[in-house]
């Protein structure tokens, strides 16, 4: 199996980073070009830690033009560095790779309007990570049924991310359309057509309308306990909470996850957010950037107290605050 190159691209602004990922396959025929990581004797460092080395930087030139694409502020800061996901079968690969130093070299700020032809002084050679191979197996995850709340213009800029993990599963998502800030409601046509682009890309998706007009984002989140449920399958045991920006790695792995719990017995599982003032505000709780995952019992429980949970809750409580 080919290696996978990734590009990671840091824009760092005066005071935020942001971090572009790009994957695409690169041969093995030329190996001598791609700056390969070498690893350290025993290929581990402290506490179960992958341990690396790597070559120093070149002057190199780069094309930045892309940038003026985005919705970004100047002056930024720039820098890159390539990573070849190289899969190998036979290995188990920690969870940390540690490197003797930066991830990346030193940014170079860019102003806006500059050429986008840029030259950098310290341009790092590509790294090699060896990592397990990915199963490439069909997965059954009908088991599991996922709902968002989201815009169609949200919707069309997740469809192609949502697809890599959700498409030919056999999983059901369930998407209750809201209008946008600005313009009108999205038309039953318009619903109808987007619809069908996403079951044309291999995923089981159905679009809904909110269940009342007046209804608020929170209450939308919450509503998708009541959507999912009455349109579970026999065979569904999970309903699932997620974001319009969520992305699951490996549905091979998330079966395997819930597949520890028994759906008859009630269950909410999840995950804190990685922001610990969220954390410090609303509690230990399941947060929806993850994923929050209901078994059929604790579904039939939400479902039965719908209304009490809809009318009851403070009004200022998120879309996963109901759910708690």
């Amino acid at each position: 199996m080919p290696p996978r190159r990734i590009l990671i691209v840091a824009a760092c602004f005066v005071i935020l980073s942001a971090i572009t990922l790009s994957i695409h396959q690169v041969g093995r025929e030329r190996p001598e070009l791609l700056g390969k990581l070498v690893p350290s004797k025993n290929n581990k460092g402290q506490d179960g830690e992958q341990e690396v080395k790597e070559a120093p930087g070149q002057p190199c030139a780069k094309d930045v033009g892309w940038l003026g694409e985005l919705d970004i502020q100047y002056p930024i800061r720039y820098a890159e560095r390539e990573i070849i996901v190289r899969p190998d079968p036979k290995l188990r690969r920690e969870s940390l790779t540690k490197l003797d130093e930066m991830l990346f070299p030193k940014a170079k700020e860019l102003v806006q309007g500059q050429d986008s032809h840029l030259e950098l002084r310290d341009c790092k050679p590509p790294l090699v990570l060896d990592v397990p191979v990915f199963p490439t197996e069909p997965v059954n995850a009908s088991n599991i049924m996922f709902g968002m709340a989201t815009t169609l213009a949200r919707l069309e800029d997740s469809r192609h991310h949502i697809a890599r993990w959700l498409a030919h599963t056999g999983a059901k998502l369930f998407v209750v359309v809201l209008k946008p800030e600005k313009g009108d409601a999205p038309t039953s046509e318009q619903i109808a057509i987007k619809q069908s682009v996403l079951r044309d890309l291999g995923m089981d998706v159905t679009l809904v309308t909110p269940l009342s007009k007046d209804e608020s984002f929170t209450e939308s989140v919450f509503s998708l306990v009541k959507v999912m449920y009455t349109h579970r399958a026999n065979e569904t045991e999970w309903f699932t909470l997620m974001d319009d920006d969520t992305f699951f790695p490996s549905m091979q792995s998330l079966l395997a996850m819930l597949g520890k719990h028994h759906s008859s017995e009630q269950y909410w599982v999840g995950a804190v957010s990685e922001m610990w003032w969220s954390v410090g505000r609303y509690g230990m709780m399941a947060f929806g950037g993850a994923g929050i995952f209901l078994s059929r019992a604790l579904a039939a429980v939400l479902d039965d107290e719908y209304e009490t949970c809809k009318t009851e809750m403070h009004p200022a409580a998120g879309g996963d605050e109901r759910v708690m």
